[in-house]
């Protein structure tokens, strides 16, 4: 249950910023000041502004990707720029909104808080290094920080306003009792590629040898060095066979036959389960705050249903 916030996350702007300042081989289009990519409720949202937040996700996107990642493609059809592009813009608009609705419930930003936010960027070596070179302003951060800052308070407000009640908490609990069930064990394996060695094996493991040692010496995988150990899990985290057999095991038992997977021939040991319930008063605040989330993010569809949104078709 994650709190999904609009708009341009700080820690990843600025890593951002740093990076295309260092020099991006994406960059964005040349921009001109006055072309405007979306109007929202007769709110401009420029090129200018358009282009360095797609500067920005372009840097992240080739860290993780590499550079040759634009001209992919993904289901719609559409190149993984064309998709960033649409996003960036939906982004935009959605941020736009926000402040609409923030200015009109007289939430505000202070330049003193700005200030604080923006201190410890403003200390950073390299973001210095970067003001020097004329290639980042202040007033760029400022305004981003401005936005994310107002996006909060907003957010904040809204979910204050539409407060989740317990009765909320209880109806959603009861409603959805199999989030809250815990089913996990905690397992040893050896594995190894001959099926006659595992039931050599578990012969010796009959006759009272060690598991931990056995695995040690025989597992082919990288357990082997943990005496086997795969710490716990939940259903479905392990392949099918094995899986069946971890969560049938009773605690202490050993495979009384080879499981037999893509990987090889498994020999499991569940040395602990655990199957309970989480309580109510102890899923309370993960629920409230789900529920805020999910009631904040509808708020914001519906904004967005609403607008009189104009938006250029090519990006």
């Amino acid at each position: 249950m994650k709190n999904v916030k609009i708009g341009v996350l700080l820690g990843a702007l600025f890593m951002a910023i740093i990076l295309v300042g260092c020099g991006n081989g994406q960059e964005a289009e040349e921009s001109t000041n006055e072309e405007v990519i979306a109007e929202v409720n007769g709110d401009e949202i420029t090129r200018e502004t358009f282009d360095q937040v797609l500067a920005m996700y372009q840097v992240g996107y080739e860290a993780e990707f590499g550079p040759d990642v634009w001209e992919q493609t993904i289901e719609t059809g559409e190149t993984v720029l064309q998709a960033l592009k649409q996003e960036v813009a939906r982004i935009l608009i959605l941020e736009q909104l926000i402040m609409q609705r923030a200015e009109e419930e007289g939430i505000t930003v202070t330049e003193e808080e700005i200030d604080g936010a923006i201190e410890p960027y403003l200390e950073d070596p390299d973001i210095q290094e970067l003001f020097e070179e004329g290639s980042l302003e202040e007033d760029f951060i400022r305004e981003q920080l401005r936005k994310e800052l107002l996006a909060e308070k907003y957010q904040q407000w809204y979910v204050t306003e539409n407060a989740v009640t317990d009765e909320d908490i209880e109806e959603f609990y009861a409603e959805n009792s199999q989030f809250f069930e815990v089913l996990e064990v905690q397992a040893r394996h050896i594995l190894v590629e001959d099926e006659d060695l595992a039931r050599d094996l578990i012969d010796r493991l009959e006759d009272g040898e060690s598991f931990e040692a056995l695995a040690e010496e025989y597992s082919t995988d990288g357990s082997a060095q943990n005496g086997g150990n795969l710490g716990y899990f939940g259903r479905g985290e392990m392949v099918g066979p094995f899986d069946e057999a971890a969560f049938t095991q009773e605690v202490g038992e050993v495979s009384e036959e080879p499981i037999e997977t893509q990987f090889g021939y498994h020999i499991i040991l569940v040395e602990d389960r655990i199957d309970e319930t989480e309580s109510l008063e102890e899923a309370g605040e993960n629920i409230r705050f789900h529920l805020e989330n999910q009631r904040f993010q509808a708020h914001v569809s519906e904004l967005h249903d609403e607008a009189d949104i104009v938006q250029e078709e090519e990006l």
